[in-house]
C-alpha cells in the first residue's frame, strides 16, 4: 500500500494521503462534489472484493485514507464524523501492531490488540457511540 502512496500532507506526528475523497480537518468534513482523480489505487480493489465476498464489510468504501505515525505518537480519542462517512468504518493495521483503546462515554474502556495486516470494521455503536485511539 505504501508503494502507492506518496503522502499529501503532514500533519502533526503523522503524513496522510487521501483516496476517493480528501477529508478535510480543519471542519471535519469530505466534499462529496469534488472527487479525486483516480478514485481508490487499483491495488485495493481484490482486496475489498474479497472482504465483501467473505462478508466483513458490507460495501465497498469510497474514501480511503492512509496514516503514517511517528514512534511514540498515533490518535487522541474520537468518534468519526458522522456526516461525512456512511455506518461503516474500516481500518486496516499495515505497518505494526497495536493496542486501540475503545471508551464509552460511560466510563467503560476497553482495549482491542490489533495485530499487523488486521481488519477493524466499526459499526453501530463501536461507530457512533464509543471513541477510539491509540498512542504507538
Amino acid at each position: 500500500m505504501y508503494a502507492v502512496c506518496m503522502f499529501q500532507k503532514s500533519l502533526k506526528h503523522r503524513r496522510v494521503k487521501h483516496f476517493g475523497y480528501e477529508f478535510h480537518y480543519e471542519n471535519n468534513t469530505v466534499d462529496k462534489d469534488k472527487p479525486l482523480p483516480g478514485g481508490l489505487p487499483d491495488i485495493c480493489n481484490s482486496i475489498l472484493e474479497k472482504w465483501l465476498k467473505e462478508g466483513y464489510i458490507k460495501h465497498k468504501p469510497d474514501q480511503l485514507t492512509i496514516n503514517q505515525y511517528e514512534p511514540g505518537h498515533g490518535i487522541p480519542a474520537h468518534i468519526d464524523t458522522h456526516s461525512a462517512f456512511e455506518d461503516e468504518i474500516i481500518s486496516l493495521s499495515l505497518g505494526s501492531e497495536i493496542v486501540m483503546d475503545f471508551k464509552h462515554p460511560e466510563g467503560v474502556t476497553v482495549q482491542v490488540m490489533l495485530p499487523r495486516r488486521s481488519l477493524l470494521v466499526m459499526t453501530g455503536e463501536s461507530r457512533y457511540l464509543w471513541t477510539h485511539g491509540y498512542v504507538l
